[in-house]
């Protein structure tokens, strides 16, 4: 299942997405998992699948983000595309995909295309003021990280994570 969403994505998405001027940049993917990344710029659209058995519901997803690919800033530069459709009255279930038995990869693949061209298209384009208000609201909510230090008596202090709290702050 993840080697046709890679051929899938290479095949549906690639070639519509550099219309726009992006381009494949990373990919990451193994036997439950994969993730490619396409880059203009500062922005970037990735498209993801987890078919891992450990991790239910198997599903697709796409990001839509501006800024580093590294972890943790693409945690917080990024939202998903169903944020975008649920922001423009999109129904519930808009760009939501999840893998069931008899799932056709192909189709959802370019469901997902479908969804980008009708939901992300501003972003695509380079209008981001929508895509940062949504994320800006989306950022606001959010915890920062914490993290948890033993004390040595079997207790632990937790404190805010600074880089955490300064990404927040960045994208909120």
């Amino acid at each position: 299942m993840v080697a046709a969403f890679v051929v899938s994505t290479r095949r549906l998405i690639a070639p519509w997405l550099a219309g726009f001027g992006f381009s494949q940049g990373e990919k990451e993917a193994d036997r439950w998992t994969a993730s490619v990344y396409f880059v203009n710029g500062s922005r970037y659209a990735q498209v993801s699948v987890n078919s891992d058995p450990r991790d239910p519901p198997s599903c697709c997803n796409v990001v839509l983000g501006e800024g580093g690919l590294k972890w943790p800033e693409v945690d917080w530069n990024g939202i998903s595309l169903r944020q975008l459709a649920t922001d423009q009255g999109g129904d519930p279930g808009a760009a939501e995909y999840a893998l069931e038995a008899g799932t056709v990869v192909p189709d959802l693949v370019e469901r997902m295309r479908a969804d980008l061209e009708r939901y992300g298209l501003e972003f695509l384009r380079g209008d981001l003021s929508t895509f940062r208000r949504v994320r800006a609201e989306t950022n606001r909510s959010r915890t920062p990280y914490l993290i948890h230090k033993p004390n040595g008596d079997g207790t632990y202090s937790t404190e805010v994570d600074p880089v955490s709290a300064e990404l927040k702050a960045r994208f909120s």
